[in-house]
């Protein structure tokens, strides 16, 4: 798609499809055209359409469409775009009874976000666990996904939603973005690197 603002072009810019478009989409307010591209040229900052339409730019923003990895189709377990055909409850791979999947490799409806796999982590988990046990697993996937969506001036939204309830965002605001902020700090300066907090240590006799 090609989407005009103040001698800036946006190319392939999407809006989240299926139940969570439509109230994304109103946060947004994008005005921007579906388009394919068939063409970009530097030396003219013009770029075309596959319809032939042409589009002067002063920046170029492209975003490519989203593919998986060769390595998933080299395997024969990914289907043609590379991405992992995975049930949405159970996530296990389809017709491979022990093969398991989670975030940005599945087919799923879904983001493609850290929050995403973090919750479906749990679930593969506890249904590797039944394999190794041999008990019925109990565990299922129900699409859950938080994440933060930042709207521009220093504002920004939180999208929360699963299989059944579309997101309702929250108006954007400054709350919002800072939020985003912190998370992401905490994050980068925790997980990463694998920090966890020591439990005290006890000296013998058993006084610390």
């Amino acid at each position: 798609m090609l989407g005009h603002g103040e001698g800036v072009l946006a190319v392939g810019l999407s809006v989240p499809s299926g139940d969570t478009g439509e109230p994304v989409g109103d946060v947004l307010d994008l005005d921007v055209e579906r388009r394919g591209v068939e063409q970009v040229e530097p030396a003219t900052h013009t770029v075309t359409s596959l319809e032939g339409e042409k589009a002067e730019y002063d920046l170029l923003v492209l975003v490519p469409p989203h593919q998986g990895q060769s390595v998933v189709t080299d395997s024969d377990l990914g289907d043609p775009g590379g991405w992992l055909p995975t049930d949405r409850l159970t996530l296990q791979v389809k017709d491979r009874e022990r093969i398991f999947a989670m975030g940005d490799g599945t087919d799923l409806p879904i983001s493609k976000s850290g929050s995403t796999a973090h919750f479906e982590a749990p679930v593969v988990a506890s249904r590797i666990a039944s394999l190794v046990r041999g008990s019925a697993p109990k565990t299922n996937y129900g699409g859950r996904v938080m994440c933060f969506l930042e709207t521009g001036n220093r504002k920004a939204t939180a999208l929360r939603f699963d299989y059944e309830h579309p997101p309702t965002p929250p108006k954007p605001s400054t709350i919002w973005h800072a939020a985003k902020w912190m998370f992401n700090r905490v994050y980068w300066e925790t997980v990463p690197q694998g920090r966890i907090p020591e439990a005290p240590r006890r000296r013998k006799g058993g006084n610390r």
